[in-house]
């Protein structure tokens, strides 16, 4: 799910929904007035924190709603999806998941196609592929 329908369909003020409801491009959040879209910034922080906690998916997402957290099924449905993923786009899962934990153990910081390929022990091309194909399963 996205962010914008995530958003939609939590159970939250009519405010942010409203003002989120309104933006479906860049343009609209510049002719957004200033105090409006700081007001907004603390409740769409909040939410944005657990649509990264939650990965968008509706199960999860359901689950840390009603627990605060993301129960252990889920979880592996979830990596088992995943992995189905990645094996149905001909690349080796292994690799796959080895890529996928060297670039969130550098999160926050500046990194290149080869440090993640030194990291893990593959070719600058390998680790490119697996990254851009990431990229465009999301």
């Amino acid at each position: 799910m996205s962010f914008r329908d995530f958003v939609l369909s939590q159970n939250i003020s009519t405010s942010v929904t409203d003002f989120v409801q309104s933006i479906s491009s860049i343009e609209d959040i510049m002719k957004k007035d200033e105090i409006e879209i700081k007001s907004m910034i603390p409740n769409l922080s909040a939410l944005f924190n657990t649509y990264l906690i939650t990965g968008g998916f509706p199960r999860a997402i359901h689950s840390y709603n009603i627990s605060g957290k993301i129960n252990d099924e889920i979880i592996a449905d979830i990596c088992d999806l995943l992995s189905k993923d990645i094996l149905r786009l001909d690349k080796a899962e292994d690799i796959a998941k080895n890529v996928m934990r060297s670039v969130i153990n550098k999160i926050g910081t500046p990194v290149s196609w080869n440090t993640i390929a030194k990291d893990i022990g593959i070719s600058q091309p390998t680790a490119r592929d697996y990254i851009e194909t990431f990229e465009k399963c999301s």
